[in-house]
């Protein structure tokens, strides 16, 4: 996919220069960890890690799309969705799309299609400029069928997935969104609801009924009425509530299901990935794996691992507990699956391998300097970029505790730095430059990454992101904190509602552990007077976890 979350939770785009390997990014839509990837060989994108993304994740595309680039060509027979409809959403202003996939290497000539229900009329659009990311295109509200024309010499199955009729509004009662900020796919046929997500709604006058008895446990927001199309957004509650799943059966003809477990490789992190997108790991590894789920994923019993060159299969009985970090200890060569309880579609892929011990010993990458600190001013001291220990010289530099003096680099080895500002390549004939450049990009207050092949690479965070990033909460509670902060700024009723006494007996102290971001979002919370009854639950869970996880991590680091 071409946009993933930095740990800030803005959007970066793979080919902008803010797409650095080897920083931390996360799926905009299912919220799993993703990985930079870019080369000579591979098209800039942001792939998920192995086994750790939703089946129905509708940003995920298969390793094949990415494969490879001849001339900024994709080859041919890759994989793309066929045309279906999104729904994009500004503050309370909404509209749909249709998006088109990539034209790139699909046509000879002068080709182009023609979309006679565009939102400003018909409109003519080459397939020069559908580009490799494909392009979007507004459509307008109806209840017929979306049909796009095709002219030009087109090769058959790009013309067979552009040329696939789009259902229209109409047929429904209500049509069903994902909810995405980069624009959420329609739900196909069926797929069902899970507790704890959020979606968009669309419905014509005729069924605008079905709104008004949308059940109280179901925190919703109405967005601008367009013609005779009215729009929702609604989050269902984290647990199975029997009310609201029998008025998703009548009014969406949809089911509800808990969302599932998921497995996590937490040890050994590795940068090898083979063909098919397996992590590659030593005999030698401790394997420790995560269970992690949403508020109230389905409790899980077996974790299940095999080789896939045999029948052999280990089971490892568990009591559902989540999260939860697990040691299965090491693993024979081979390719292995690990999977829990019956979904194997989604299983963690590694492969084991032999590591090869490279003798003589070289240093790599090295830097030399001198402390500044009380009791060591003046000591000299050297470190690879490949040790345990660069993270720790390179935030004492930041800090004005160590200053570089030299750096060696290998024989036809060179050394990319990339600060969010520029990108500079260094050789071993200025070590000198090297030292001074290095010293000054650490002390400002942005990323910086250092790349020196196979002789270790290293990410590092801002000074001022690293002192106030104490401890930063999941993604999943942050989203879950700004849905109540929204929800409550749109609720002006006076039925139903008490009197905000959630943090009452909780010490706020606690709260200056939290990221400034984290604990700004939680205080905004604490200072409404009055909530909705419906929303107490969700509003007690969500400082629950705060606490809890700040007792934790703080208790770690004790």
């Amino acid at each position: 996919m071409e946009w993933a979350l930095n740990s800030s939770l803005q959007h970066v785009h793979a080919f902008s220069s803010d797409a650095i390997r080897g920083l931390p990014y996360t799926c905009p839509r299912c919220r799993n960890e993703t990985f930079l990837r870019k080369g000579k060989k591979r098209i800039a994108h942001f792939a998920h890690v192995s086994g750790q993304t939703i089946k129905d994740c509708e940003l995920y595309v298969p390793p094949a799309i990415y494969a490879s680039k001849v001339e900024d060509k994709i080859l041919d027979n890759v994989y793309e969705k066929t045309l279906d409809l999104y729904v994009e959403i500004e503050k309370e202003n909404w509209s749909l799309h249709i998006k088109i996939p990539s034209a790139v290497g699909q046509y000879k000539g002068k080709a182009f299609l023609k979309i006679p229900f565009a939102w400003d009329g018909e409109r003519t659009i080459p397939l020069s400029s559908v580009r490799s990311n494909g392009k979007k295109v507004r459509v307008r509200l109806q209840e017929q069928l979306y049909n796009v024309i095709v002219n030009g010499e087109i090769k058959d199955d790009w013309k067979k997935k552009v040329t696939h009729a789009v259902k229209g509004l109409g047929e429904d009662m209500v049509t069903i969104f994902y909810f995405s900020k980069l624009g959420g796919r329609r739900l196909l046929p069926n797929t069902p609801l899970q507790w704890g997500d959020t979606y968009v709604l669309i419905c014509d006058d005729q069924n605008i009924k079905n709104f008004l008895s949308l059940p109280h446990h179901i925190a919703h927001r109405k967005l601008k009425k367009i013609n005779s199309w009215s729009a929702m957004i609604i989050k269902l509650p984290i647990s199975s509530d029997s009310f609201v799943e029998q008025w998703i059966r009548i009014y969406l003809n949809k089911i509800v299901i808990t969302p599932v477990p998921q497995l996590r490789l937490v040890s050994p992190v590795s940068s090898a990935v083979d063909d098919q997108d397996a992590v590659v790991i030593s005999p030698s590894d401790n394997i420790i794996i995560a269970v992690t789920g949403d508020h109230g994923a389905k409790a899980w019993s077996t974790i299940h691992v095999q080789k896939i060159e045999e029948m052999q299969l280990i089971q490892h009985q568990g009591n559902g507990e989540m999260p939860i970090l697990l040691s299965i200890g090491n693993l024979p060569v081979g390719s292995m699956e690990i999977w829990l309880d019956d979904d194997r579609l989604s299983a963690l892929r590694l492969v084991c391998q032999n590591t090869i011990q490279a003798v003589p010993k070289i240093n790599g990458v090295v830097f030399k300097g001198i402390y500044s600190s009380a009791g060591t001013s003046g000591t000299e001291d050297t470190y690879s970029l490949h040790s345990k220990d660069a993270m720790i010289f390179f935030e004492m530099i930041q800090d004005y505790k160590f200053t570089l003096t030299d750096v060696t680099l290998p024989s036809n080895v060179a050394l990319l730095l990339k600060t969010q500002v520029n990108e500079t390549v260094f050789k071993k004939e200025n070590p000198t430059e090297i030292a001074l450049t290095l010293n000054q990009a650490l002390r400002q207050d942005n990323y910086v990454y250092l790349d020196a092949g196979g002789y270790g690479s290293l990410a590092v965070m801002p000074l001022k992101e690293r002192e106030n990033n104490l401890i930063s909460m999941s993604t999943s509670w942050r989203e879950q904190v700004k849905w109540i902060l929204l929800s409550l700024r749109i609720k002006h009723r006076t039925v139903g509602m008490i009197r905000n006494d959630t943090f009452n007996g909780i010490d706020k102290k606690k709260l200056n552990y939290l990221n400034r971001s984290d604990k700004e979002m939680l205080l905004k919370v604490s200072k409404i007077g009055f909530i909705p009854v419906s929303m107490l639950p969700q509003i007690k869970e969500c400082i629950s976890e705060c606490l809890r996880t700040v007792s934790f991590k703080k208790n770690d680091r004790d």
